[in-house]
């Protein structure tokens, strides 16, 4: 009875322990999980969708206002093949595509054939040279890219209907990843106390462009 029982107290030990330490030949160990600050994938082929007027209405100053109706259609940078600056060219009738890398994000754009650099987590120069496409930096909440853009020229549009800005536009960019990945929720935000008596935005939205390439695109003036 004694040695039925010790057999009884080993097989139970023994299974135990195979329980808690081993696992069946065809067992698999679960994959693991992405960290929780991995960010989404936005690479891809976007638009192209087009804002002709981010406002009708912008809380422009008086000395903005004025200069806003005296402008005239030909004017327009575009019509001597000007970079058209941000935000305007990201509401062009032009796709665009996202190349997305740990450290930097590049927009590739079909209109001009600009491409815009976005250094993740970096930082603004102390006294950025001014530029058509300014000086952007990154960081990413959940599903969205921010972009935060300084360092612009005062030589372009903000949009197709002429409104004006100064070398003190700060753009701030949301780029919002739908649930699906299919489209991008985009969030503007201008900030230019020269030309604004207080920071206005703008929404739009643009959706994935598949098996489209981005073309070559040839400005040519008259």
């Amino acid at each position: 009875m004694k040695t039925a029982m010790r057999s009884i107290a080993i097989a139970l030990i023994a299974a135990t322990a195979a329980a808690c330490g081993q696992s069946s030949p065809t067992s698999q160990a679960a994959p693991a999980a992405a960290p929780a600050n991995t960010p989404p994938d936005i690479s891809g082929i976007w638009g192209p969708r087009f804002v002709q007027s981010l406002s009708d209405n912008p809380p422009m100053l008086p000395e903005t206002e004025k200069l806003f109706n005296e402008l005239k259609p030909e004017e327009d940078p575009l019509g001597i093949c000007k970079p058209p600056g941000i935000p305007r060219l990201m509401n062009l009738a032009f796709p665009f595509e996202i190349v997305q890398t740990p450290k930097v994000v590049y927009l590739l754009m079909e209109y001009g054939q600009h491409v815009r650099r976005v250094y993740i987590d970096g930082q603004h120069p102390e006294d950025p040279d001014p530029t058509w496409l300014g000086h952007s930096i990154g960081h990413w909440e959940g599903r969205t890219l921010v972009i935060d853009s300084v360092g612009f020229n005062d030589q372009t549009w903000l949009d197709m209907r002429g409104h004006p800005h100064s070398d003190a536009l700060h753009l701030i960019e949301r780029y919002t990843l739908s649930e699906d990945g299919q489209s991008l929720q985009y969030d503007v935000t201008i900030d230019d106390p020269k030309m604004y008596s207080k920071p206005w935005q703008s929404v739009s939205k643009t959706h994935r462009r598949s098996n489209q390439p981005i073309l070559e695109y040839i400005c040519e003036t008259g």
